[in-house]
């Protein structure tokens, strides 16, 4: 006798309860393989199963089989009851999607809108300059090479290569921030004079600027522009409240004619700019064959100008003023020489251009201030008691916030009184602003003389008078050249020594040369003289030996001078001349 168990079902042998089991575990084995094997979840094999069970009752009851088609139609129910549920759930997650999707496609589209206006601005970035928006020197290339290919025959593409005359000095005395103002006025300037057709304005950086213009005017049409954009410049400009005169030079190129690249037709436009800026600024330099000898010059000069100070090839010579009154040595001028390796030497006017737009100024001239200030001590502690020095300086050095102190600073190194030493300087420090004024104050109430150079020839002369904390007035020699020779000359350089005089300026007449020029100066006894006349620009060891001798040699001069003055007086009329003695 089998075993029974305790439950409602326990009639039944445990056998048929195995069999049950054993075909339910059988039916999960099978709904998981095929949801494996298929790729779907279970519950889909479940509605699949619902499917065949329905097939099964409909079988069954066609084949009057009542009893087993109510069974399976039980079943049946449960299972489209499950697979209901299924469909609900899936649609409502099928209805998700969608928006999920739509969401996603609505952000795709926003994010690549943004990417393509990031893009632009990007590129606008990579083809513009940031400070005035002008196209930059990449676009530049690409521009002017477009039109090199593009050009007809008869069509000339002109480079004109700008560059702002003095700008540092902007940016030193009014600050970088005032400067950037500038620049943006200088690009809106340019935007109006080039905005017809041809025209194409760029930026290269710095204070430097392009133009590109295509005509078939020819060079005569070149040039007209090209003096366009100079007297375009030569308007005040308004930045910020302050009218304000920023003058440009130019230097011009020509497409066939002097280059057939972008970076030749540049580099010629360069040659051209340079040599405006050295025949006067503010003007229009058209390119020729021989600027490239001297841009080639140039180059040779600056290497050379970087080593020159290591190298020791700089040096000092002094040029004697002497006093009509004392007959004395007043002061020696310091002058800058620069002396080769082979002996020979390159001319002021040649290496100074070239130190100035390189930047190499600022360390020849602390050198020339240092060695100067040596060299009056030495005099001053020896030979010449009464040693005083002249030193050119120049408006950046006194843009320099730490001039005074530098100053200052070599005084006490060589224990040197500051009354021995008189700075030069030229009106341009006028257009440097009020910071360099306020550093000349400085430098008198330290005991620094301060003359001015070359007076005569700026058109703020008289305004300089007035303006700066002068002691002397050195009146150039453009001035005196001439006045043995014209009457207007001479007129007009009395008149000044008058005015300088009733203003308690010392007064010193540059450039004497000749005799007669000496004698029609006679009747301004408290001026001082210099000239190749009194005596040439000396080295440093004579200069004590000039000193002692200079009386009995002024006094030569002045003897024959007067002879002179009463033998023209006897033809022409009375030549107002005083004693010697």
């Amino acid at each position: 006798m089998g075993l029974r168990s305790g439950s409602p079902h326990s009639d039944r042998p445990i056998g048929a309860h195995s069999s049950r089991f054993s075909v339910l575990r059988r039916w999960v084995t099978l709904r998981k393989a095929l949801a494996a094997r298929l790729g779907v979840g279970p519950r889909l094999v479940i509605a699949f199963a619902a499917l065949v069970l329905l097939a099964a009752t409909a079988r069954l009851v066609t084949e009057q089989r009542p009893f087993a088609a109510l069974a399976w139609s039980a079943i049946l129910g449960a299972s489209i009851l499950t697979l209901r549920t299924i469909v609900t759930r899936y649609n409502a997650m099928a209805e998700k999607l969608r928006a999920a999707h739509t969401v996603t496609r609505e952000y795709q589209t926003e994010l690549e809108v943004r990417v393509d206006e990031r893009t632009r601005q990007l590129q606008h970035l990579a083809e513009h300059d940031p400070l005035t928006g002008l196209p930059n020197r990449r676009q530049l290339w690409t521009y002017l090479e477009a039109q090199i290919k593009s050009a007809p025959r008869d069509v000339q593409v002109a480079v004109f290569f700008l560059d702002l005359d003095n700008f540092k000095n902007i940016n030193d005395s009014m600050g970088h921030a005032f400067g950037d103002l500038v620049l943006q006025g200088i690009a809106h300037r340019l935007r109006e004079a080039t905005g017809g057709p041809g025209g194409f304005a760029s930026r290269l950086g710095g204070d430097e600027f392009t133009v590109v213009y295509g005509t078939p005017g020819g060079l005569a049409d070149i040039s007209r522009v090209g003096s366009e954009l100079v007297s375009a410049f030569q308007r005040p400009m308004l930045i910020e409240g302050r009218e304000l005169l920023v003058s440009i030079s130019v230097g011009a190129s020509v497409f066939p004619d002097h280059a057939q690249t972008p970076d030749a037709l540049l580099r010629a436009a360069d040659a051209a700019l340079f040599s405006a800026k050295t025949s006067g600024r503010s003007r229009l330099g058209m390119f020729n064959r021989e600027m490239l000898e001297t841009a080639s010059q140039k180059f040779q000069i600056e290497q050379g100008l970087r080593r020159a100070v290591d190298r020791g090839e700089f040096e000092l010579v002094f040029q004697p003023e002497v006093s009509f009154d004392s007959l004395g040595t007043t002061l020696v001028e310091a002058l800058l020489r620069w002396r080769l390796p082979d002996g020979k030497y390159v001319s002021p006017g040649e290496f100074l251009p070239v130190a100035e737009e390189s930047g190499l100024i600022t360390s020849i001239n602390d050198w020339v201030l240092r060695t100067a200030i040596q060299y009056g001590a030495l005099w001053h502690r020896d030979a010449w008691q009464d040693a005083r020095v002249a030193i050119n300086v120049s408006a950046r050095q006194l843009l320099d916030t730490h001039f005074v102190d530098r100053m200052r600073e070599l005084l006490a190194e060589n224990d040197l009184p500051a009354r021995c030493i008189e700075i030069e300087l030229t009106e341009t420090v006028l257009q440097t602003g009020p910071s360099t004024i306020e550093t000349l104050h400085e430098l008198r109430q330290l005991g620094v003389s301060i003359a001015l150079d070359d007076f005569g020839t700026g058109y703020s002369s008289l305004s300089s008078l007035e303006k700066l904390p002068l002691t002397r007035v050195k009146l150039d020699r453009s001035l005196i050249a001439s006045i043995d020779t014209s009457e207007r000359s001479l007129a007009i350089a009395r008149a000044i020594i008058g005015l300088c005089e009733n203003l308690h300026l010392e007064v010193t007449a540059e450039g004497i040369e000749r005799q007669q020029q000496l004698a029609l100066l006679l009747g301004h006894r408290s001026m001082s003289l210099q000239g190749f006349l009194i005596a040439r620009p000396m080295h440093v060891d004579r200069v004590p030996e000039s000193v002692a001798e200079m009386p009995d040699r002024l006094q030569s001069f002045l003897l024959a001078s007067s002879t002179s003055a009463v033998a023209g007086a006897a033809v022409e009329g009375p030549v107002p001349v005083r004693a010697t003695g």
